[in-house]
């Protein structure tokens, strides 16, 4: 250990100030890139724990986190929460079990049971954990940021007549603005109202975030009315829109067509019922037949003569029914009142040759038969009737669409590009391996420079000035092997024998070494 010292201290003490300096500086910079490695190796790969959490939640979970040391990160104002990849199903599992985050209460609320506890108590546990399930169960719908439900049961009566309807209100809290559409409002109405008992959709009313009624008590189900119209007019004219495009893409070919259909539809409910009578077709119904006798005095001539005279009347009464034929006719469908169908097609479109020989595209407009022959089979095809009383509507006509550029795709450039990127990458991950290496190649180059003797320069015995070498001197207390005493005697042979080479081509040609000389003066200025 001492020996390799007091080498070390001989060549540290051979070396010029600028060495010194240099040597410190990349043994400085050597630590530093080490400790900078180290430190991103050992910082972990965040993963996503939780994100859209409240304030409340976020403490939670922070706080289980950090009692428990496992590190975290927090993001987006405190609602995300990282925590690092290799623990993330670990810590939910953990966090699961402790009931974290907390968000709204459910029925947990049953899973501690408190005696003695009242009936009202009971029944307003009961209520919490209904609307706490209702409002985790709504805040799980895509769109819905949260939701919050407040539910009122009335207290049952022993009148029929007093008793009061449950009601319900519902606020909402959506992640993007106008997401709400009337079919998530009836969705959210029919989940709630089939949750509590004895609560319809007409009693719930649902407010947004910032307080605009998006549905009030009484419009759920005009709103759900007016819903499935629309989306039954909607059906009807993308399947006669439908029906028009795959007839004329026939034709044109695709993506030269555009069909728009517009229906009005009846909703009318009829119900109609309908009685005829047949006069010809008479059925007895009853008979009835009544006989009536009278005796009066006297003769037929009114001669008293004591005689009695006894006279008989009989009377038939029958009744009649007519032949009836009753119906009842409902129409609970939506009746077609008007279609109304506008047709673009597009052009024919020719390559000519110009007369320096490039190829353009000339458009062509097409005859009005085409036109009329396209427009008959689209009527045909959708039923369309243009008499009354419907008096549908149809239009044709012939435009030029724009043509988009196709984009053209160089994919020899693209596979370079992929590459390029790859050893991008490739370097980039290896870039700190490649600058460690390269620091102990340069080192070990350096130590040995800095370790090999510095020699003297002096004047060659009579030899007009010119350098030579001198010997090497001896290390005190380090003795030079025999192998290393003859190489270093042949590298002085070489040397000194170079060196008469380059005097003797002086002395030959004094102006090319001359010039030599110059060049060489030039290039290290």
């Amino acid at each position: 250990m001492s020996q390799i010292t007091d080498e070390f201290s001989n060549i540290w003490n051979g070396t010029s100030f600028g060495q010194r300096l240099t040597f410190i500086v990349v043994i400085l910079g050597f630590i530093a890139a080490l400790l900078g490695v180290t430190f991103w190796v050992r910082t972990p790969d965040y993963g996503l724990l939780y994100s859209d959490l409240g304030q409340k939640e976020a403490a939670e979970v922070v706080s289980y986190l950090r009692d428990n040391e496992i590190k975290y990160k927090v993001k987006d104002n405190g609602s995300t929460v990282l925590v690092p990849s290799n623990k993330i199903y670990e810590a939910r599992m953990a966090l699961a079990k402790e009931s974290l985050p907390g968000g709204e209460v459910g029925f947990e609320l049953f899973d501690k049971v408190k005696f003695g506890m009242s009936d009202l108590a009971q029944k307003v546990n009961y209520r919490r954990a209904i609307q706490g399930e209702l409002s985790k169960t709504i805040s799980q719908l895509d769109g819905v940021e949260w939701a919050k439900v407040q539910i009122v049961i009335p207290e049952p009566s022993l009148f029929v007549g007093e008793e009061k309807s449950a009601t319900a209100s519902v606020v909402l809290k959506m992640r993007k603005r106008n997401a709400v559409n009337p079919s998530i409002l009836a969705g959210i109405s029919h989940l709630v109202s089939t949750s509590v008992e004895g609560l319809t959709p007409e009693n719930i009313s649902i407010t947004d975030s910032r307080g605009n009624l998006l549905s009030k008590s009484g419009d759920n189900q005009l709103s759900t009315v007016v819903t499935n119209q629309f989306d039954l007019s909607r059906k009807r004219e993308e399947y006669y829109a439908s029906q028009a495009m795959s007839i004329i893409e026939k034709i044109t070919g695709p993506g030269k067509a555009i069909v728009k259909v517009s229906v009005d539809l009846d909703f009318k409910n009829v119900d109609e019922k309908q009685i005829e009578y047949d006069q010809d077709k008479r059925v007895p119904v009853s008979q009835v037949i009544t006989t009536q006798s009278t005796e009066m005095p006297g003769g037929a001539n009114g001669d008293g003569g004591g005689k009695m005279s006894k006279e008989s009347e009989e009377t038939e009464t029958t009744q009649y029914a007519l032949s009836k034929v009753e119906r009842v006719v409902s129409e609970h469908e939506a009746r077609v009142k008007r279609l109304t169908v506008a047709v673009l097609v597009d052009g024919n479109y020719v390559d000519e040759e110009m007369a320096d020989g490039t190829i353009t595209t000339k458009y062509e407009p097409r005859t009005e038969d085409e036109l009329d022959q396209i427009a008959v089979i689209v009527k045909q095809a959708i039923g369309l009737n243009e008499s009354a009383p419907r008096n549908d509507v149809f239009e044709i006509q012939n435009v030029q669409f724009h043509r988009a550029i196709a984009a053209y795709v160089d994919e020899e450039g693209v596979e370079k590009e992929d590459k390029k990127a790859f050893i991008l990458s490739i370097a980039r991950s290896s870039s700190l391996v490649i600058a460690v290496i390269a620091f102990l190649l340069f080192a070990s180059k350096a130590l040995k420079r800095m370790s090999s003797p510095r020699q003297q320069v002096a004047p060659a015995p009579g030899g007009g000035g010119y350098a030579t070498y001198a010997p090497v001197p001896e290390i005190e207390n380090n003795a030079i092997s025999e192998a290393d005493a003859a190489r270093e005697k042949k590298s002085d042979e070489d040397r000194v024998a170079i060196r008469e080479g380059i005097v003797a081509n002086a002395q030959d040609d004094p102006r090319t070494t001359s010039n030599l000389v110059r060049k060489w003066l030039r290039e290290s200025e």
